[in-house]
């Protein structure tokens, strides 16, 4: 696991400053991509929805993300890669938010 200081070496000079504490979750929060998923069914598996959403060129490719541990719903690292995203959740992954909300 990296401190505070290795991964704030790899952030901008602005973030680098704030790297402790709640400066450096704010910091982190402004660099992810926020993306909205409009659902128009029950549920999508978790491997669609990076296709879908073109995070991903495939399924396939959004499975080993997943596999790999990669990818976090409602802020758990989730290893299902067919699990049942449904609305309201938010999944994360690579920098990118992606909330999704009932059509």
């Amino acid at each position: 696991m990296c401190s505070s200081r290795e991964t704030a070496a790899h952030l901008p000079n602005d973030a680098r400053q704030q790297s402790t504490g709640i400066g450096f979750l704010r910091s982190i929060r402004s660099i992810m991509q926020n993306v909205t998923f409009e659902l128009t069914g029950e549920f999508v598996a978790l491997n669609d929805l990076l296709k879908l959403t073109g995070l991903v060129d495939s399924g396939g490719a959004g499975k080993v993300m997943v596999a790999n541990g990669a990818v976090s719903v409602d802020g758990q690292i989730e290893t299902r890669k067919t699990c049942k995203i449904r609305a309201g959740q938010t999944v994360s992954v690579d920098g990118v938010r992606i909330r999704v909300k009932a059509a």
